[in-house]
């Protein structure tokens, strides 16, 4: 659904799994922007449940959870519900204060509303004293001249962390194109941007882990060896901490070639941040995916580059065991073998390589052993 409606997402309509709204501030322009959403669907010859359908709606129910024009927000009745749980009738049982019930609920929401607060900053605003009602807590101690000040802290930051380079990446995807954008930032501050077009086609996250090799490449290319890697794809940076799997084919490559380049730096980190902290990579992403190359070359002023394969395939090393890189491939089309203590993802990778790189595979249907 993301790959169909990205040039549409965060404008005209929102995406998530198999749900979608379209929104407007007028009428008017609800009408053209259904018109718009309809002929894509007809189009790609998808089909809508009308039953699950509603128009010309001010505010409803998404997924659990209330969206109007003043954004998404928790349902109340939910909320409701879990303040008016009724109080433990024994011993064994906890009694909670109101203070615990409402950061109960609040760690619900964060925890339901995962997907949307990786990708923005979110402020907690709350009404309530959260020191009053625990007697167990030592007076906070109030020496500001400012009365609303109750504790100021400020962020501590390790002298190991004081000589590492920072860098910043994004990737952008849109109908002109794809674009990686990269920014290296010194400890005295001095930026360092970097972008490249893409000259092939790719993925979202592809275009990510362009990004990500862009600028790490670059921080080699500088003799760089203390990083800090800061990039807003919630997917590429848990998947580089080893939390998230690597299931797409698409993406094993990208992550082995990360892991790879890692080993030049003496200590290198990725953290991720809120779109909104990656806006000068963001920004260098989006010029090259929208600037289109003539044959007249590059521009005097501004230097672009253009990458015709994927960055991983510097990885490619020569083989220990004189055997060709296809061998695999070759033997499961021949006698449908997969290699020796392959696993399951293993597996999906070798039939994915097998159906794309061989047109033939509709004359010869392939099979797979149970």
């Amino acid at each position: 659904m993301v790959a169909l409606f990205h040039d549409m997402m965060h404008k005209e309509i929102e995406v998530y799994v198999d749900d979608m709204i379209a929104e407007s501030r007028t009428e008017g322009e609800q009408l053209v922007n259904l018109r718009k959403l309809f002929e894509r669907l007809r189009k790609n010859q998808l089909r809508l449940n009308p039953a699950k359908c509603t128009f010309g709606v001010k505010s409803g129910k998404l997924l659990g959870f209330i969206v109007s024009q003043k954004g998404i927000e928790v349902d109340p009745d939910k909320v409701k519900a879990i303040l008016e749980i009724p109080e433990p009738l024994t011993e064994k049982q906890v009694n909670y204060s109101l203070l615990e019930r409402t950061c109960c609920a609040l760690v619900w929401a964060a925890h339901h509303l995962r997907q949307y607060m990786l990708s923005h900053t979110t402020w907690l605003v709350y009404k309530m004293d959260p020191v009053k009602p625990l007697n167990d807590y030592q007076h906070l101690h109030s020496e500001f001249p400012d009365e609303d000040i109750i504790v100021l802290f400020e962020e501590k930051v390790e002298d190991n962390d004081r000589d590492k380079l920072i860098m910043w990446f994004d990737g952008a995807s849109n109908a002109l194109g794809h674009g990686v954008g990269a920014a290296l930032v010194s400890p005295d501050k001095q930026c360092s941007p970097f972008t490249t077009r893409l000259g092939f086609n790719c993925t979202n996250n592809m275009a990510e882990y362009e990004a990500c090799a862009l600028g790490i490449q670059a921080a080699i290319d500088f003799n760089i060896k203390l990083l800090k890697v800061y990039g807003d794809s919630a997917l590429v940076i848990h998947q580089l901490w080893g939390e998230w799997k690597t299931r797409d084919h698409k993406l094993i490559p990208y992550q082995a070639y990360i892991k790879k380049l890692a080993e030049f730096f003496n200590d290198v980190s990725f953290h991720h941040v809120p779109r909104e902290e990656t806006q000068m990579a963001d920004a260098l992403a989006t010029l090259a995916s929208m600037f289109q190359l003539t044959s007249h070359g590059n521009l005097s002023y501004i230097e672009f580059q253009c990458h015709g394969k994927p960055a991983h395939c510097c990885l490619i090393e020569e083989e220990q065991d004189d055997k060709p890189w296809y061998f695999n491939i070759k033997r499961y089309i021949e006698y449908k073998e997969y290699p020796q203590g392959a696993s399951d993802n293993d597996k999906s990778t070798l039939l994915a390589k097998v159906v794309s790189w061989f047109p033939l595979k509709r004359r010869y249907p392939i099979q797979t052993k149970s």
